[in-house]
């Protein structure tokens, strides 16, 4: 701009659009020239204000000052924001200068993550809503917090046997001091039920120790297999504590064994019985021992080649 030549104004385009220099160097219209240029968003220009506007004063930029979308919050017009944008998005100001959805509003929204919403309560106290409106810790969080008095948090606290109840405490469970006979418990810490053989403790899955039952071989019992599994049958050990039948007792289980020399005695020795109560290698078995036979063919007839001795039979021609 060149104001001895007489220019007013020169951007080097001079094309007359608002705000700019139009081809003559003069200015173009623009926010200042007192002249309302309402295509171009003005809404006054110094003194001059478009009709319904003649009580507002005007700003800087042409805009009226106090209306809603200038930017500025104007309580004492109701205004509850004003971002100057309005365009009501998550968290921002809606049109008519209020408040959008937002954390705060006492409304959960649950499309943009929302789990809670209990507005200037949004504190983060326990069993409470954050100021991020995410659940504050609470009972059925899954994490026990000790400081609120919670004793156990497993999620689902429905009370069932061995897991959390309702309000965080412990339902029925091993460890409670009570027996649940229910639940299979024979004790509790400390509470020996009446009766108990004398000596006897509890262990840590409530189960009496120190007697038959207790799946620990004590001294004066054979076996213990624990109270459930006590029941006797072949190969296992009685209510009492002592073996039921089994492979090496000497007595043969025909529907088990098929000899039973005892523990000591089945060794597996030719003619004897195996340690699994089978017959062991003898005369008869068809196959033939070296070391104990000459023949064996299974000793179906005595007088054939081979004897029921295993021995080869010699026929004397005279």
């Amino acid at each position: 701009m060149d104001g001895a030549d007489g220019e007013d104004c020169d951007d080097g385009v001079n094309d007359g659009t608002w705000g700019t220099c139009n081809p003559d160097c003069s200015p173009a219209a623009h926010c200042g020239d007192g002249i309302v240029q309402a295509d171009w968003g003005e809404q006054c220009d110094g003194s001059a204000r478009l009709p319904g506007y003649e009580a507002f004063d005007c700003s800087a930029t042409c805009r009226i000052i106090d209306e809603c979308g200038d930017g500025n919050v104007d309580a004492d017009q109701g205004e509850e924001c004003d971002d100057g944008v309005n365009d009501g998005g998550y968290g921002q100001c809606a049109p008519g200068c209020v408040w959008g959805p937002s954390c705060g509003d006492e409304i959960v929204q649950a499309s943009y993550g929302e789990q809670c919403d209990l507005g200037d309560n949004n504190d983060g106290s326990y069993g409470g809503c954050t100021d991020e409106c995410r659940f504050a810790p609470f009972c059925g969080d899954g994490v026990v917090d000790r400081t609120e008095g919670e004793a156990c948090d497993d999620g689902a606290n429905d009370g069932s046997y061995g897991h959390c109840g309702p309000g965080c405490q412990w339902g029925e469970r091993c460890g409670d001091a009570v027996i649940q006979e229910d639940w299979g418990e024979q004790c509790d810490g400390t509470t020996i039920p009446a009766g108990a053989p004398t000596g006897s403790t509890c262990s840590p899955n409530c189960k009496l120790q120190g007697v038959c039952g207790d799946a620990v071989v004590q001294s004066g019992e054979e076996c213990d297999l624990g109270q459930d599994l006590n029941i006797g049958g072949y190969g296992g050990c009685t209510p009492s504590c002592t073996f039921a039948q089994y492979c090496g007792d000497g007595v043969v289980q025909p529907d088990y064994e098929q000899c039973d020399l005892g523990v000591s005695g089945n060794t597996g020795t030719y003619g004897g019985c195996t340690d699994t109560c089978l017959v062991a290698a003898h005369c008869g078995d068809g196959v033939v021992q070296s070391d104990f036979e000459e023949c064996d063919d299974g000793n179906a007839v005595n007088n054939d080649f081979c004897s029921n001795f295993c021995k080869e039979n010699i026929w004397v021609i005279e």
